[in-house]
Order: structure tokens, then C-alpha cells, then sequence
């Protein structure tokens, strides 16, 4: 569980959601939220922007709600 989610993938949101009996427009939804993630790594002299790899996102509402969906499962 500790490593739940380093290994989400978004076909594992995807089987989590639908065990949760959501809609496909909810489940789409939340994915597509997922998808293309941007971040930007900032020091004193330049900033990077990075793609994010991680499929929860830290400190989003709803990424504590699909952690505990895939990891009941």
C-alpha cells in the first residue's frame, strides 16, 4: 500500500473508478484531468518545465479518493 501510488497507472484509476459504480462521463472526466500533467522545477538561475510521470497528483482533492479506491481493491 505504501507504494500504491508510485505504480498508478491510468488503467488502474480506470478499473478502480469503475468498481466504484462511477459514470463513464465522471470516470473520463477525472481522467482527462490526469492526463498531460505539467510542473515546473524553479532554482535561483532558471526554471524547468517537466512532464509528471505520477499518475496522483499531491495535494488534489480527489487523488485521496482514487489512492483509496485502488488500493481496497
Amino acid at each position: 500500500m505504501s507504494k500504491a501510488s508510485d505504480t498508478d497507472q491510468h488503467q488502474a484509476n480506470d478499473a478502480a473508478l469503475k468498481r466504484l459504480a462511477l459514470s463513464l462521463a465522471v470516470r473520463d472526466t477525472i481522467s482527462n484531468s490526469y492526463k498531460n500533467l505539467l510542473t515546473d522545477i524553479e532554482n535561483r538561475v532558471c526554471t524547468t518545465e517537466m512532464t509528471m510521470k505520477r499518475e496522483i497528483k499531491q495535494g488534489d482533492p480527489i487523488s485521496l479518493f482514487i489512492f483509496n479506491a485502488i488500493s481496497t481493491h
